[in-house]
């Protein structure tokens, strides 16, 4: 089984205005849709590869004020609990995302190491244009582990292949690597190789680097902080404005 990265999903509190201010940074912007499932609506910053950077937003910003009032999320799907939650701090890189061919072979391989993950899950979203997209999504509990997406209608329709819509004049080309705050790095690191079918990895106490579907991975110790993806790198990208680093996004 091989994987790639597919995506970083980027929490927005205004879908039109970060629109604006990744146009203004030099990035080609595509629209995206709205999300069946979900009360969000996303726009796509694709790259050279085909990977790219989701801006994600709640389509009624008003939504996340609700959120944060929450007492209890048993009411909430799993779909709800991984992407709305993903409001509840602050706005910026929220999720990494590898594209996966067999998605069932994961979860039954990840339930069987003790892996706790959900699905695989039915999405999707109509484009401006009209056209609908599907996928599947195998979704883990742990926030400290990305989740896994399989394409069900052409992946051309979801991340266009257009070479115009993949170039950006402030020169940024690509994912680079992707730091992830984690309660315990060698334990995370066992469920990260459990959950992905990785290899053996030498691991401090402190940081562990993994390459994965070609992206570079840093796992190290949140020491009481809040664990998650907490910083995105980009490699080309001219310097950014603070409108876009405040999302926890650089330039190599």
């Amino acid at each position: 089984m091989s994987l790639k990265f597919d995506h970083a999903l980027v929490t927005v509190p205004s879908l039109a205005e970060a629109c604006m201010d990744f146009a203004s940074a030099g990035f080609t912007v595509t629209p995206g849709g709205k999300h069946e499932g979900t009360p969000t609506e996303n726009a796509l910053v694709i790259l050279e590869g085909g990977s790219y950077i989701e801006l994600f937003a709640l389509r009624d910003p008003s939504m996340r004020a609700d959120l944060q009032s929450r007492r209890s999320w048993r009411d909430v799907d799993a779909l709800g609990r991984r992407f709305l939650a993903a409001f509840l701090g602050p706005f910026g890189i929220a999720d990494v995302v590898f594209r996966a061919p067999a998605l069932e072979r994961y979860v039954s391989m990840a339930k069987l190491r003790g892996v706790p993950v959900d699905g695989p899950y039915s999405m999707g979203r109509e484009r401006p244009d009209g056209v609908r997209l599907a996928w599947k999504l195998a979704l883990p509990m742990s926030r400290e582990l990305p989740f896994l997406i399989e394409d069900v209608t052409p992946i051309e329709r979801r991340v266009p292949s257009d070479p115009d819509m993949r170039r950006h004049t402030n020169g940024a080309s690509a994912v680079t690597s992707v730091e992830i705050a984690v309660g315990n790095v060698p334990e995370a690191l066992l469920v990260w190789r459990h959950w992905l079918d990785l290899g053996p990895v030498p691991a401090g106490d402190d940081e562990v680097w993994l390459g994965v579907g070609g992206l570079r991975v840093r796992l190290y110790n949140a020491a009481g902080g809040r664990p998650g993806p907490q910083r995105l790198v980009l490699s080309g990208a001219a310097s950014l404005p603070e409108a876009v680093t405040s999302l926890r996004i650089a330039s190599a």
